[in-house]
C-alpha cells in the first residue's frame, strides 16, 4: 500500500511540472523529459522516501513504547522506581570499571616498565594474603634475586584521615608508603618533589594525587610548601609534591605520606631476566624461613602470589592482591 501511495505522489510531483513546462511553450515531449531531469532520478528519490518512512516508524514505535512503559510506572509507582534504582547503580558500576579499565588497560600508568613492578604476596590456608614488618621487609629485599628493588606500604592500602588546611575540614585517602615507593614505581612528580629513601616514619611530609590537588586545592601550583595539619595529633604536615596524573596506587588514594605502621605489604621491581614464576617461588621460600624465625611462628603460610601493578589495581582494591 504504502509503495503505491510514493509512486502516486511521485507522478503527481512529475505531472506538476510537466504542466509547468507546457504552459512555457514546451512541447509534451520536452516538457516531461525537461521534468524528468529537474526532479532526478525517481529511484533515488524512492529510496529516500522509503528511508524516511521506515524512521518515522521506528520513531513512532519508540514513543509507543515510552507511553506504555510510563503508563506502567504509574500503575505500579515502586516497581518504577526500584527500577530506576536498579538502572543507576548498575550505569554508575559500569562507568567506574570503564574508568578504571581505561586508565590501567588503554593508558599506562605514569611509572617506568609498568608491567615489571610486582605485588608479592605470602598467602594462608585460605588464600589471604599475610603481612610482613618492616624488618621483615628489608631481609626479603636482601635474599631475593628475582627483584631489583623492593618498597613496602601500610597493609590496608589507602583509608580516610582527616586533616585542616588553614579552617577548612577535608578528608584525604592517605596511604603510608616507604619513603622509596616513588623510586621503586619509577616515577617522576607533576609538581614538587616525591619522597626520599630517607623520608621514612619520623618525616614529616605529604605527597598530593593529581586528582586531590586539583580537587580539594584548585591545582594551585603554590601549594608546595604549605601545611596541612592532623587536627588529633595537631601536626603539621608539609606538602611537598604532586605526583603526575593517573598514578593510583593503593587505589584511591590521594595522598602518600611516610610509612611508621608494624605491618606491612610489599611492592618490588623484576630483576632484569626474571619471570614471575622464578619471583614467586623465591618470595614463598624466603617467606617460609622467614614465618620459621619469628618469635610466634603464624605457620600458616601455604602458598605465594605475584601480581603486576596492573592486575593489582584491576583486580584489588585498597591495594590488597588475594589469589
Amino acid at each position: 500500500m504504502r509503495d503505491r501511495e510514493i509512486d502516486d505522489e511521485l507522478r503527481f510531483h512529475i505531472e506538476m511540472r510537466v504542466r509547468d513546462y507546457l504552459a512555457r511553450g514546451y512541447t509534451r515531449e520536452d516538457a516531461e523529459r525537461a521534468a524528468r531531469e529537474r526532479f532526478g532520478d525517481v529511484d533515488d528519490v524512492r529510496r529516500t522516501l522509503e528511508s524516511h518512512d521506515a524512521r518515522r516508524e521506528r520513531m513512532n514505535r519508540f514513543w509507543q513504547d515510552v507511553r506504555l512503559a510510563l503508563r506502567g510506572f504509574r500503575r505500579s509507582p515502586t516497581f518504577a522506581v526500584t527500577a530506576v534504582l536498579i538502572l543507576g547503580v548498575g550505569i554508575g558500576v559500569a562507568a567506574a570499571m570503564w574508568s578504571v579499565c581505561s586508565a590501567v588497560l588503554m593508558r599506562p600508568l605514569p611509572v617506568a616498565d609498568q608491567d615489571r613492578i610486582i605485588i608479592p604476596r605470602a598467602l594462608d590456608a585460605a588464600g589471604v594474603d599475610v603481612s610482613v614488618t618492616p624488618p621483615e621487609a628489608k631481609e626479603l629485599k636482601q635474599s631475593l634475586h628475582t627483584i631489583r628493588d623492593l618498597a613496602t606500604f601500610a597493609h590496608y592500602g589507602a583509608a580516610v584521615f582527616p586533616y585542616k588546611y588553614g579552617d577548612r575540614a577535608m578528608d584525604l585517602n592517605q596511604a603510608k608508603v616507604s619513603g622509596n615507593f616513588f623510586e621503586v614505581l619509577g616515577t617522576r612528580p607533576f609538581l614538587g618533589r616525591l619522597l626520599r629513601p630517607e623520608e621514612d616514619s619520623t618525616s614529616h611530609v605529604m605527597v598530593l594525587s593529581y586528582g586531590a590537588w586539583r580537587r580539594y586545592f584548585g591545582g594551585d601550583p603554590a601549594i608546595i610548601g604549605r601545611h596541612v595539619t592532623d587536627p588529633f595529633l595537631d601536626t603539621p604536615m608539609t606538602i611537598v609534591g604532586v605526583a603526575p596524573p593517573g598514578l593510583d596506587y593503593p587505589v584511591g588514594v590521594d595522598c602518600w605520606t611516610p610509612l611508621f605502621y608494624w605491618s606491612v605489604d610489599v611492592i618490588a621491581r623484576f630483576a632484569p631476566g626474571a619471570s614471575p614464576a622464578a619471583a614467586r617461588s623465591e618470595f614463598l621460600t624466603a617467606e617460609l624461613s622467614i614465618d620459621r624465625h619469628r618469635p610466634t611462628p603464624y605457620n600458616m603460610i601455604v602458598a605465594a602470589n605475584v601480581k603486576t601493578l596492573r592486575e593489582a589495581i584491576v583486580g584489588g582494591g585498597a591495594g590488597r592482591c588475594l589469589g
